[in-house]
């Protein structure tokens, strides 16, 4: 799976293994080019994408109410 995303929202965090770690904020990846290589749904409803940036390097899970798909 290899999607690219388009916009990224403010105020939102990536977060690390578990997704119990805050990694981030979003605000540091505004207009920035990202792309998700997996999506992971939650027991509790909620669904996440793990984001890299262009050179490949892994960013956090970031849940899909914070990004656009291009």
């Amino acid at each position: 799976m290899n999607i690219f995303i388009r916009k990224i929202s403010k105020n939102y965090n990536f977060y690390g293994y578990l997704f119990d770690t805050k990694r981030e904020s979003s605000d540091k990846y505004i207009n920035k080019k990202l792309f998700a290589k997996a999506q992971y749904k939650l027991s509790n409803g909620k669904t996440y994408y793990s984001l890299y940036d262009n050179k490949d390097n892994w960013i956090g899970y970031i849940e899909n109410k914070a990004v656009k798909i291009l």
